[in-house]
């Protein structure tokens, strides 16, 4: 009897430990300041939170600077990097390496003259090299993976003359970021536009790259297939033509068959579009597609990731009105299906969002999903600003969430700290939201520089103690966090 109680004991522990291993962290985050911010893409770190790549307006120069952002795995600020070439710059995408560090890719420049933007981290985030790639004119790069001799693939598009068309553009680098070779697709398929939103290097060590391309009499748009040999030089296309503008071949993943799939968005009857997948084998064949038109009339996917059971995650957005969103606003929209792309379930990720994109969908180690994208900032916003915030959502396996701040009521119930730069002092407006909270501020590097106890006046100016820098702060109430974000100190 005791030695079958002893069982139960260890039985029952075990079932315990299996328990805790696999809860699932849900939550919902806004980040950045009081200007346009903007968030691209995600990963899973192995320390179990998440970096995002993306940009931050700098409030000084009133430029877009390209960023990362860590978080832990409750979606809480760690660190972030701003990085400054010239010009205006974005980080469209961010992978890790093989050294344990990040690799981003995205672009910096202006309206006439923009370069491709690479920078290469440590795990901390900090610049081992960075280097600009391109022509004379508009080039951007979209999409960056190491390859399998530690070198990199970059995707992306170029322009070789003044107000010319975009080419689909291919950047081959070694480890430190020199270049290799450099592939421009002019007239990629017979047409005069092209660009390639994303790249995968394939089980034989060629690459594969998806994209769209323009004719040049507007009679037909297509979203394409590409592989290409190890020195760039093209294999296959395969391409899926409709003669209406608006299609765009934005997301590729290679499929646990050998395969690949990838989303695009396709005109439909509604005048809206629909989410598109198209799954093919490891050479390009079509072995099915599928179209999914979000409550009847659509949307546009912009994203695709494989979930663990072979199926697939799509995220985009939706641009209607509903009973629930009456003025018709963007909202975030995700849309789960099994491995033959039939649709198991999809979600409107709308509670604290009123104008939102989700740009990248990932599966996380716990059987969820982590939704990385833009979204206003509705929720605490006060009069006078305008922009979008990086948006961070994290989702069990069924795509539910736990909400994070919203609006409950009037601009009195909303918490808002302002100005932002800031010189000596910062006002807190204590709202509904935040009552009886705490302010901490941090540095970059995460340590806590200031702590204040806020009192139960409407508002309260409190002078600051730090040097000139970016800091980050958070209200919290106990062990609760309820807000945080970026302030400048000048």
């Amino acid at each position: 009897m005791k030695i079958y109680l002893q069982h139960l004991s260890l039985l029952a522990a075990c079932s315990a430990i299996l328990t805790f291993s696999v809860a699932q962290t849900k939550f919902e985050k806004h980040y950045g300041t009081f200007f346009p911010d903007d968030g691209r893409y995600v990963i899973p770190t192995s320390d179990g939170g998440y970096l995002v790549a993306g940009s931050m307006l700098s409030t000084t120069t009133y430029q877009s600077s390209a960023c990362l952002l860590k978080t832990n795995a409750g979606g809480d600020s760690v660190w972030s990097k701003i990085f400054t070439p010239s010009g205006s710059s974005g980080l469209m995408c961010v992978q890790s390496t093989s050294d344990g560090g990040y690799v981003a890719c995205g672009s910096h420049g202006d309206l006439v003259n923009s370069d491709v933007y690479i920078v290469k981290t440590d795990a901390g985030g900090n610049t081992q090299w960075e280097k600009s790639y391109g022509g004379s004119y508009l080039d951007n790069a979209y999409w960056i993976e190491q390859t399998t001799d530690g070198g990199y693939i970059v995707s992306g598009s170029y322009i070789t003359v003044l107000l010319g068309y975009r080419q689909a553009y291919v950047l081959r680098l070694d480890a430190l970021g020199d270049t290799l070779w450099t592939r421009v697709f002019n007239g990629l398929a017979g047409g005069d536009y092209s660009e390639a939103f994303a790249i995968q290097q394939s089980d034989n060590g060629n690459f594969v790259m998806c994209g769209n391309y323009v004719l040049s009499s507007l009679s037909g748009h297509s979203v394409f297939m590409q592989e290409l040999d190890a020195a760039g030089n093209p294999v296959w296309i395969k391409n899926w033509v409709h003669d209406t503008y608006g299609q765009n071949g934005y997301s590729l993943c290679k499929t646990p068959d050998g395969g690949f799939a990838f989303c695009a968005d396709k005109p439909n009857t509604t005048g809206s579009f629909d989410y598109w997948l198209i799954k093919t084998d490891s050479s390009g064949t079509e072995q099915w597609q599928k179209q999914y038109r979000p409550y009847g009339i659509g949307g546009t996917a912009h994203t695709l990731a494989v979930t663990p059971d072979g199926g697939f995650l799509l995220g985009g957005v939706v641009s209607f009105p509903t009973t629930w969103n009456p003025s018709g606003w963007p909202i975030l929209y995700i849309l789960r299906t099994n491995s033959n792309g039939d649709s198991l379930w999809s979600k409107a990720i709308s509670d604290t969002a009123a104008l939102g994109n989700a740009y990248c969908v990932k599966s996380t180690p716990d059987g969820g999903y982590i939704i990385c994208g833009t979204a206003t900032k509705t929720t605490y916003e006060p009069a006078g600003y305008g922009g979008t915030d990086i948006y961070l959502v994290k989702t069990d396996s069924s795509g539910s969430f736990t909400v994070g701040i919203r609006r409950t009521g009037g601009e009195e119930d909303i918490t808002n700290i302002f100005p932002n730069p800031v010189s000596s002092y910062i006002t807190v407006r204590a709202g509904s939201d935040c009552a009886g909270a705490g302010l901490e501020i941090f540095d970059l590097p995460g340590k806590l520089v200031m702590q204040r106890f806020l009192s139960n006046a409407p508002a309260e100016n409190i002078p600051l103690t730090v040097p000139p820098g970016i800091y980050f702060y958070r209200l919290v109430r106990g062990k609760e966090i309820l807000r945080t974000g970026k302030i400048i100190i000048e």
